[in-house]
């Protein structure tokens, strides 16, 4: 047998298969975005058809983010922590302190899109609040939540959450997927 013929057919057939299998990856991504986009679309209606009304785009990508380890200081004001990662830290429940990050976490989760936390928003007003409802920004940010706590110094976690702007005032909402 001639195993140089032999070699050139078995790469040449690899060859084959790794331009299939590329072939199909990239359709399915394409086909993952399109539904992403689509779902946004309809988060949107869905939100129009309650009498709510967006003067933002709610973004359908969703991403890989870890948790945020922080510590707590002494000395901060109504402004939000510092960014980490392109994100801003939001310490809520213990005012006159501010969220200093130390480390990430080791693993990332999956974030959920904001027209996903859009859709988790709603249970939160009444059928008459949704009427006169308006969406005005939905952003990103690490999230630090001390209501509750007795001790307002230490460590904490911080977690991806969407904050959206409304003309009722800001809500959060957990982004890290289920």
């Amino acid at each position: 047998m001639d195993w140089s013929k032999a070699k050139n057919i078995l790469i040449a057939a690899l060859i084959a298969a790794n331009i299939f299998l590329g072939f199909m990856y990239t359709q399915n991504m394409r086909a993952d975005e399109e539904l992403k986009a689509r779902a946004a679309e309809l988060t949107a209606r869905y939100l129009e058809s309650l009498g709510v009304s967006l003067d933002c785009a709610l973004s359908a990508e969703e991403e890989r983010l870890p948790v945020l380890f922080v510590e707590i200081e002494e000395g901060g004001g109504a402004d939000d922590g510092p960014a980490k990662d392109g994100l801003r830290v939001v310490l809520i429940g213990a005012e006159g302190q501010k969220a200093v990050p130390v480390r990430t976490g080791l693993n990332r989760g999956q974030v959920i899109s904001a027209s996903s936390a859009a859709r988790r928003l709603v249970p939160r007003f009444s059928d008459e609040e949704l009427k006169d409802l308006r969406v005005e920004g939905a952003e990103l940010v690490y999230l630090v939540d001390r209501s509750g706590l007795e001790s307002a110094r230490g460590q904490d976690t911080a977690v991806p959450a969407w904050a959206f702007t409304t003309n009722r005032g800001l809500y959060y909402i957990e982004a890290l997927a289920n």
